[in-house]
Parts: C-alpha cells; structure tokens; sequence
C-alpha cells in the first residue's frame, strides 16, 4: 500500500480550497512551493490540515469525486467548506502532519465546529438583479461577516436605517465584495446588508448540513 499525504489548503478567495496529495518526503517541499508562488492563477495559499495515509492516491482521488460538483474546472480546487472536507479527513485512520501535537478525534470536532457554526447566503436581489454571496461566522458569541462576502445594492428604501448605516461603513470594492471581517450585531442585520433587503436572519443563514441559523441556536441553548 503506497502511503503519502493528503492536504488542504485555504485560498485567497473566501470559500475556495485545494485537496491535493504529495509523497511524504516532498511535503514541506511542496507546501513552500504552493504559499510562495500560488496554484491555478490564485495566490494566498496557507496550509490547514494534513494526514500521512495508506492508499493516498486512491483517497485523494475519493475526495475529488465526492465533491466533484463543487471542483472548478480541472484543477484541485473546489467551492466547499473547509471545516467539512477537514471533519471527512480527519476521519481516516493515519498519522496527523499539520497541524502538529494535535489528534485525529480533536481535529474533527473542531472541524465540526467549525462546520456547525458557519452559515451562506446567496441569490440575486430582487431590486437590482445583483448576485449576492455571504458568509457568516459564530465566534464567541459574537457574529462576523467574512471578508470576500458579496454584497447586494443597498437602498434605503428596503432596509433599517441603522443597518444601511452600518454598510456604508463598511470597506467594500466596486465589486461589491467586503474587504475585511466585520462583527455585526445580528444575524438579520448581517443578512439585510448582503441581501439588500429586509431578513430573518435565524431562517436564512444556513450552514453546510443544511440547518438553518435559528435550529443552530436552539441546540446551543437546550
């Protein structure tokens, strides 16, 4: 059985990882390789989780299939959530790279943290026709808008006035996508600014298992 190592990757684009694979001695190698010069035209890689496994080529492979609807073009890069893909490889029985002094069992409940309690939102502003696209966070206790999150034209007419008060603090590009975090203070608040219009926040962030923001917050209360 050829052993060798699975990774992942977060990326300069909000939302978008790599899974790839590389023999064990050419892993800090290719780790370097891949912070300094990019992958497929996008830059800011940084390594997030690695496991030396038996039959990593047929694993690797594995992945890519399951998530193959999520993979852009032919590349090892794929629109899915990092916590989701770290929890299915922390899974595997194998020996833990990166990070190190960590165990396989605390990788992945913080992996299912980290999946729980992240939450989207995407569509088109029925106003404007604008895609919009957000990402929402529960960090102790506190809600963060992601940085990279695109947001929808805002009108008055359509929301709070503290709220579009709020977004025209924010630093958003002529694109519309948010240039840094920002801690908002609620989630309908958070999902008006991205949507451009009024909205139930605990109905509309949904995270990746498909639980809505209000089903996510009765379980942390029972």
């Amino acid at each position: 059985m050829a052993k060798g190592i699975i990774y992942l990757m977060s990326t300069a684009v909000q939302g978008l990882i790599k899974i790839g694979k590389t023999q064990t001695s050419q892993y800090e190698t290719r780790m370097r390789y891949l912070e300094s010069n990019g992958y497929f035209n996008v830059v800011g890689l940084k390594r997030e989780f690695a496991i030396e496994v038996d039959d990593y080529d047929e694993k690797e492979t594995l992945l890519h299939d399951i998530f193959e609807r999520s993979q852009v073009s032919n590349s090892e890069l794929f629109s899915v959530n990092l916590g989701m893909v770290k929890q299915l490889l922390a899974s595997f029985s194998g020996r833990i790279v990166y990070p190190k002094s960590t165990s396989a069992e605390a990788e992945f409940n913080k992996a299912e943290n980290e999946v729980s309690s992240t939450f989207f939102i995407n569509g088109k502003s029925r106003k404007s026709g604008k895609e919009f696209c957000g990402t929402l966070i529960i960090s102790n206790g506190k809600f963060i808008l992601k940085k990279e999150s695109i947001i929808a034209d805002v009108s008055e007419k359509y929301l709070d006035s503290g709220w579009a008060k709020a977004e025209r603090q924010m630093k958003i590009d002529g694109n519309g996508i948010l240039q840094e975090d920002c801690e908002i203070s609620s989630p309908s608040a958070a999902a008006s600014i991205v949507t451009g219009r009024n909205a139930d926040g605990k109905r509309e962030w949904k995270n990746a298992s498909g639980k809505t923001l209000g089903e996510y917050l009765e379980k942390k209360e029972d």
